[in-house]
């Protein structure tokens, strides 16, 4: 299997999530997310995702488009990719973690099973920063000359009311990490302060370009406000108002933000093997954590 990214303008690629409860799918074609749809709600993404990866394939090369979060289900006329007629793909995206457990496995499981099956490398995306790229108009880039404004916090929920928290800034490295309720708690009220501070700091500067403001200090983001998206719940947890902290809600499928980023990973190289591709849980599961140390 060659793992070299192929320079082909119009590399076809499928990237998919299933993050938490519910994931979604997307095809690529080229430098762009030409389709992105949400699996069906009415079953579980075990038994969902496979047909749904036919559907969006077949689309493709029925030369459909849309971008949106259309949802797909089961098909028993189009569940068989191995001998169906459908687009296949020049490479795999999915979306590693952190996330569901159950969710991780079965998106990595399918992104293994299918890229092996054609022959195809996999691109890994971490899943809070597919989140955050999914944001409608999100201009959060991993790109360092990116001259974006927004500032994005993500949260997702984990056992115990610990919390699965990305912070990304333009030019800066994301922070990723696991976070106590305590600790997701005081991180909020800090954004709330900080957002109310940015807010006052704006009164007044409407007629500056946001670009402007803060650079003389050298970051054009440092007084731009939060922008936070994610599970609802681990907002609602903490017990900071939602205005204060500028949430967000998801209007786009997550897939939509795993694609994005695949593109600039597929064009710069970096792809994987899929046998090397396994989910990452940031922390052992509750049946790991109840083995006996050895």
């Amino acid at each position: 299997m060659s793992l070299a990214a192929d320079s082909n303008p119009q590399s076809i690629g499928l990237a998919l999530e299933v993050i938490g409860r519910e994931g979604s799918i997307a095809l690529i074609r080229g430098s762009e997310v030409v389709q992105c749809c949400r699996l069906s709600a009415d079953g579980r993404a075990a038994s969902t995702l496979i047909p749904a990866i036919n559907q969006l394939l077949g689309r493709s090369e029925s030369g459909e488009s849309n971008v949106g979060s259309n949802s797909v289900g089961p098909d028993s006329e189009s569940s068989n990719l191995a001998t169906s007629n459908s687009v296949r793909p020049d490479f795999l995206a999915v979306a590693i973690g952190p996330g569901s457990f159950t969710g991780l496995r079965i998106a990595v499981a399918a992104a293994k099973t299918l890229a092996y099956a054609w022959r195809i490398p996999v691109v890994t995306v971490d899943s809070l920063s597919a989140v955050a790229r999914s944001l409608e108009g999100s201009p959060f880039s991993e790109t360092p000359d990116a001259c974006h404004q927004r500032r994005i916090l993500v949260g997702l929920t984990a056992y115990r009311g610990q919390v699965y928290r990305g912070r990304f800034e333009a030019g800066l490295d994301p922070d990723i990490d696991l976070i106590s309720a305590e600790q997701w708690q005081s991180e909020l009220a800090a954004i709330a302060q900080e957002n109310g501070s940015a807010n006052a700091a704006s009164v007044g500067q409407d007629s500056v370009p946001p670009a402007a403001i803060g650079s003389e200090s050298g970051s054009s983001t440092r007084n731009q406000a939060w922008t936070c998206t994610g599970d609802r719940l681990a907002f609602e947890r903490s017990g900071i108002p939602l205005d204060q902290i500028a949430w967000m809600e998801e209007t786009e499928p997550r897939a939509l933000g795993v694609g994005i980023l695949a593109i600039e990973k597929f064009q710069k190289g970096q792809v994987t093997d899929p046998v090397d591709v396994v989910p990452d849980y940031f922390r052992p599961s509750a049946a790991e954590e109840k083995q006996p140390a050895p």
